[in-house]
């Protein structure tokens, strides 16, 4: 389920949220080892996610799911703010392969890289080597 945030005519209003047995994809030090039936994943900007858990305290509460890149990252058209960075896809198929087993994030992967592929080609650019 998709949710809007900041969306100007839609305000949000978290009790919507369905949290039984959710965990927040999003760094932590204490990352739960308990397998969640819902993922609630933020998608923006590595400012706008911190806004959102500001913002946002029920979020804060939830126990956190963390992943970790891939040994050798994929191409990616921005580079990461810090070690360890993802794209929000990148995240998500991490995430499948940590929850569902390996492999089950692959049509992601394949998805992010053909997004980078088509970025340099339109813009006339070689792709860096992975």
């Amino acid at each position: 389920e998709l949710m809007d945030y900041g969306a100007p005519q839609a305000p949000f209003e978290p009790s919507q949220l369905n949290l039984e047995g959710a965990a927040l994809l999003f760094p932590s030090d204490t990352p739960s080892t308990v397998p969640p039936k819902r993922l609630i994943i933020l998608d923006g900007s590595w400012p706008q996610a911190r806004k959102m858990m500001r913002r946002i305290p029920i979020l804060a509460s939830l126990p956190r799911v963390q992943v970790q890149p891939k040994a050798i990252p994929p191409t990616r058209i921005r580079q990461p703010p810090f070690r360890g960075g993802m794209a929000t896809i990148e995240a998500v198929a991490r995430a499948l392969d940590l929850l569902e087993g390996d492999g089950a994030g692959a049509e992601l992967d394949a998805l992010f890289a053909r997004l980078a592929d088509t970025h340099y080609r339109l813009r006339g650019k070689i792709r860096p080597p992975r």
